[in-house]
């Protein structure tokens, strides 16, 4: 490596740096931060229980690896892949010429989104940095690197299996410049789908893509149809989705995600109307991580769901534009840029801000969790609507109320939100009782332990199945099925 990259490494890790602790420094992010933090570090704890994990499960493995705490652990991974994304996307870029590796990682380290991520206990961050690698190996067109990515794609992220199914037929179809013979072709994509069919067994799947972390996006697609309030909606937002049909659900979700992450897709947009432009045969290869995404607009709608490419079409954008010569079309492009680059950036302090009030918010939820595990046994249950307490107090959790087990379950639920025969047995936390069973008609503690208790019952949005619904203040307490007798 020449002097000048290394100086313009070393300047991209110091600058990403610099913008992760402002940010630290300024909005004070701390917590387990994310739209769905309790998941992930759930299926880090089933994971080391030896159980089937219901999410992803590459992000949580690093976890379950990772040292020190479960929270700290997430947290981590996920700055130290934000640190390196403006680096990666500057190696990625430089198969078109210096110019255009500077140009990606400057225009990278802009972004708002990465930022975010570095502080929440989500894969977000992992991802984003997962596809600049891949895009940097298809750019090189080094298939054994594509490979290997396209496999950790698998266990990553819902992304990752369709931008493998698009590998593959790139794999087969593409020759490259290089003109690769139909037998060479052939045996990269034999080995692609072979890694992409048995690479989830490495991390508790089975093999093939039918796995348990992919219930997600069926449950996902079934809100299409499904009559059943999904807990991700709010119930102003489920009453007028519940009134449309499927097709106008997917316009509900196409409007959602344009309206959440209108530069997301625009710095989408624009990298593939660039790519179809200039028609480098490299480009439209390297394009191919980005479709997925689409999926947003009838599907996965929030605002990261999208953001998480946008680092990919940067490089796209950035590539595409070396290879347009006229200067008039160049400065068009780039006053363009220059407006996503601005758009991005004045949504920085309402962001922080939200992460600011979210770490706040995480205090209340805190204090119950080590509450909970002040009073519990090693050998306890927990019975909670709020995942999140296990981040902070992980013991398993008690799926079925009326199983003969619940003696040993705490449950955790809003004041006056459980009737009897579950009886307080500590009130004093601002908006949450803790509960047991009560004593005068406990049956007898059952000597086996409960089977199968896991740490992660609900994934995305299947509601947990011990709770229907949570009573609002002033409706009547719900009512739990009595336990069962010992067998």
């Amino acid at each position: 490596m020449s002097t000048t990259p290394r100086k313009v490494g070393f300047l991209l890790l110091g600058l990403s740096a610099l913008r992760l602790f402002f940010w630290a420094a300024h909005f004070h992010p701390n917590g387990p931060l994310g739209t769905d933090p309790a998941i992930w570090g759930l299926t880090a704890l089933d994971l080391s229980a030896g159980h089937a994990p219901l999410a992803v499960p590459f992000y949580p493995w690093l976890i379950a690896h990772w040292p020190g705490d479960l929270i700290q652990g997430g947290l981590q991974i996920s700055w130290l892949a934000a640190w390196l994304l403006p680096l990666s996307a500057w190696w990625a870029a430089r198969p078109f010429g210096e110019r255009a590796a500077l140009f990606s990682g400057i225009l990278v380290l802009l972004l708002p989104d990465p930022i975010q991520s570095a502080f929440e206990l989500q894969p977000d961050a992992l991802t984003a940095f997962w596809a600049v690698l891949l895009t940097g190996a298809l750019l090189r067109e080094r298939w054994l690197w594509i490979v290997l990515l396209a496999g950790i794609g698998i266990v990553l992220r819902e992304h990752g299996p369709p931008i493998a199914g698009l590998l593959l037929i790139a794999a087969l179809f593409f020759p490259g410049p290089s003109k690769s013979s139909p037998q060479k072709r052939l045996k990269r994509a034999g080995l692609l789908a072979a890694l992409t069919l048995f690479t989830p067994v490495l991390f508790g799947g089975s093999i093939g893509l039918n796995q348990p972390w992919s219930a997600r996006s069926s449950e996902a697609i079934g809100l299409l149809t499904t009559q059943e309030k999904p807990p991700h909606l709010r119930q102003d937002e489920w009453r007028r989705f519940q009134k449309k049909g499927p097709v106008g659900r997917i316009q509900w979700h196409t409007q959602r995600s344009l309206r959440l992450a209108p530069d997301s897709w625009a710095w989408l947009g624009l990298s593939l109307g660039l790519i179809a432009w200039v028609r480098d045969r490299r480009l439209l290869l390297a394009a191919l991580p980005m479709l997925p995404v689409f999926g947003a607009l009838i599907l996965w709608s929030e605002r990261r769901h999208v953001a998480i490419m946008s680092p990919v079409a940067i490089i796209g954008l950035a590539c595409a534009l070396s290879q347009i010569k006229e200067t008039h079309k160049k400065k068009a492009v780039l006053l363009l840029l220059a407006l996503l680059g601005l758009a991005g950036l004045g949504r920085l302090s309402e962001a922080g801000k939200k992460q600011t009030r979210e770490s706040k918010a995480f205090l209340p939820v805190q204090t119950v969790a080590e509450k909970v595990c002040e009073l519990a046994g090693a050998n306890d249950l927990l019975l909670t609507h709020d995942q999140r307490l296990l981040l902070w107090c992980p013991l398993p959790q008690l799926a079925d109320p009326g199983n003969p087990a619940a003696w040993k379950a705490w449950l955790v639920a809003p004041p006056n939100s459980i009737q009897a025969p579950w009886t307080p047995v500590y009130t004093n936390l601002k908006g949450a009782w803790i509960w047991r069973w009560s004593p005068e008609v406990t049956p007898r503690p059952c000597p086996q332990e409960t089977p199968n208790a896991r740490y992660l019952l609900a994934s995305g949005p299947k509601a947990h199945p011990a709770f229907p619904h949570i009573p609002m203040p002033g409706q009547p307490p719900l009512r739990f099925p009595p336990v069962a007798d010992c067998p």
